[in-house]
């Protein structure tokens, strides 16, 4: 799928409301929520996201000395979505979603969820 084509299902579904959506190290839900019209411009130049999540505990507590917190500020990442995962939520009125891998410095985070399975599907597919 395309942006082209997300955009195309956003207008066609009267969609107002767009989750960018990741999980954390233990397969949980983060997610940002936006309004529809900022769609490209978050698509393409990105959504900041605090890098942080990658270093919670199961109980969303922090874990210090992973890379992702004091040792980088606190930084955001930059989030790009992959436009192949868009889907109307069917239960959320007038909600889409679609799954997001953070870049940070321009470069992918090698121990996001989504990095590491990737090449590893590729080889097992």
């Amino acid at each position: 799928m395309s942006i082209a084509q997300v955009l195309k299902c956003i207008e066609d579904n009267s969609i107002d409301l767009i989750r960018f959506e990741q999980t954390d190290m233990y397969g949980i839900a983060r997610s940002k929520t936006i309004p529809a019209r900022h769609f490209r411009k978050k698509a393409t130049e990105g959504l900041n996201f605090f890098l942080g999540h990658l270093s919670y505990d199961p109980m969303a507590g922090f874990i210090q000395g992973t890379g992702y917190l004091e040792e980088i500020g606190y930084g955001d990442a930059v989030c790009f979505p992959d436009f192949n995962t868009f889907v109307i939520l069917p239960w959320c009125d007038r909600t889409g979603r679609i799954l997001i891998e953070p870049t940070f410095r321009g470069e992918q985070v090698a121990s996001h969820p989504r990095v590491v399975a990737s090449p590893l599907l590729r080889l097992y597919s």
